[in-house]
């Protein structure tokens, strides 16, 4: 039941995540933390992601801006060094915290700083603030929509480079949890494979439906679909602390 609910949950998160550009991930790692250890969780969670997320890039490749990667990978990297001598692993109640605050943070961050992926500081920033949201909170994706709510681009622009941005913090996830946590509880090559298919099934389901998609209603029920993921996570994590 649990490796059924594992697939069920991939394949359901990467169709959002398709369709919206995000959410996905964060309701995901939501989903996760309740089933396996973090650190399990985490690196499953990262490699159906980075696979999710490959396969969106490459479906809208042609949408692809190939300067927002080269600085998101400069501040992305810094971050990973950084936290890397940090060896942090959180527990589950935080894991959710982060993911239930990270959306609500973004929101109010980008109506007060009203940051732009177009501007290359910013880019690097993004980078940097992005995997590390990534690593500790498994979903760094509203964080990163907010660097790009105010950069005037097409949805499938949108959706294509911040696949490939997540493709590549994704990846720093899986090598920080696979240096830090020496101990983890093992996952099952079927149930990797598994997720990778599944993921890619969601995926490619997800992204045809956002051809239908006018952009006004993406960006207005992307929003609030990721905050009302938000709130639900903090209360998640909250309750995990009171009983």
């Amino acid at each position: 039941m649990i490796y059924i609910a594992i697939l069920l949950s991939v394949f359901f998160t990467s169709l959002i995540s398709g369709l919206v550009g995000m959410a996905g991930g964060a309701l995901l790692m939501a989903i996760l933390v309740n089933i396996l250890p973090v650190p399990s969780a985490m690196i499953l969670h990262a490699i159906t992601q980075l696979s999710a997320n490959s396969f969106r890039a490459f479906i809208l490749r042609e949408h692809l801006r190939p300067s927002f990667l080269f600085h998101y990978i400069i501040g992305a990297v810094v971050a990973f060094g950084l936290l890397l001598m940090l060896a942090w692993v959180p527990d589950a109640g935080i894991v959710l915290l982060l993911v239930g605050i990270s959306p609500w943070a973004a929101f109010f961050a980008r109506r007060r700083i009203r940051p732009d992926i177009n501007h290359r500081p910013t880019a690097i920033w993004c980078g940097a603030v992005v995997t590390s949201a990534n690593l500790f909170a498994g979903a760094g994706g509203p964080v990163l929509d907010s660097f790009f709510s105010n950069s005037g681009l097409d949805r499938q622009v949108v959706v294509a480079n911040k696949a490939i941005t997540q493709t590549f913090s994704h990846s720093l996830r899986i090598a920080y949890y696979l240096i830090v946590a020496m101990s983890y509880e093992s996952l099952s090559t079927a149930t990797i494979l598994s997720a990778v298919v599944f993921a890619y099934l969601g995926t490619t389901a997800g992204t045809k439906l956002l051809h239908r998609w006018d952009n006004k209603s993406f960006n207005r029920v992307s929003t609030v679909f990721i905050l009302t993921i938000g709130f639900f996570c903090i209360l998640q994590g909250i309750y995990f602390y009171l009983v």
